[in-house]
């Protein structure tokens, strides 16, 4: 008498290694662009938005919380790995141990925005318009779009400096993401948008926060 198998989906598996091969694939080319001497391509590799578009594209097409958490820290697990690989054993610089505190990242902070950010596509209220919020404000982070506030303020500004063109408007688009693409329902979206500036005080101490959580 034959004793029936019951069959395991390998789907679910192959797409989490194929996030973790992404992630290898991306911290390969950050790392390039990093060091190609292009600006805005170094720019690109440097700064945190690109990353925070990725969370919130990998957060929108997981079917499930697991998916979505597991997917987010195997890329950005390869991500670092990969990065660190080739600064150290490529490109000869000392190893610093920041991999270990991105990889800490990796599987801390990482997982939460992507869990965060699942749960709040397609919701709509309050609570879903903030984390949208703190998304967006986490895309921002970094402070490229200032310069340019600034400078159509008329607020003084150091001549030298540094205006990133390419970098504010990759900031502000992940933002602007973030706050129309998470929430599905009109009223959420612009509660959202209202709350990006207050959260902007909000995200450098959760950053900060996740920064000292981990080694390094």
């Amino acid at each position: 008498m034959e004793t029936t198998r019951a069959k395991v989906d390998p789907r679910p598996l192959t797409r989490l290694a194929a996030a973790g091969a992404l992630g290898i694939v991306a911290g390969v080319a950050a790392k390039l662009a990093d060091e190609s001497g292009i600006g805005w391509l170094s720019d690109l590799g440097t700064f945190g938005a690109i990353w925070v578009l990725v969370i919130i594209v990998i957060a929108w097409t997981a079917p499930t919380l697991v998916a979505a958490t597991g997917r987010a820290a195997l890329f950005f697990i390869g991500l670092s790995m990969a990065y660190y690989a080739v600064s150290s054993f490529v490109l000869g610089f000392p190893d610093t141990g920041l991999v270990v505190r991105w990889a800490g990242l990796a599987v801390t902070a990482v997982p939460i925005m992507a869990a965060a950010t699942w749960w709040a596509a397609g919701r709509r209220g309050l609570l879903p318009a903030i984390v949208a919020a703190l998304v967006a404000a986490v895309a921002l982070f970094d402070g490229n779009v200032l310069p340019f506030w600034y400078a159509a303020t008329g607020d003084p500004l150091p001549p030298e400096f540094p205006y990133r063109p390419v970098q504010a408007a990759v900031e502000i688009g992940t933002a602007l993401v973030a706050v129309l693409l998470i929430p599905r329902e009109r009223l959420t979206r612009a509660v959202a948008l209202a709350l990006v500036v207050p959260a902007s005080f909000l995200v450098p101490e959760l950053v900060n926060i996740a920064i000292r959580a981990v080694p390094g």
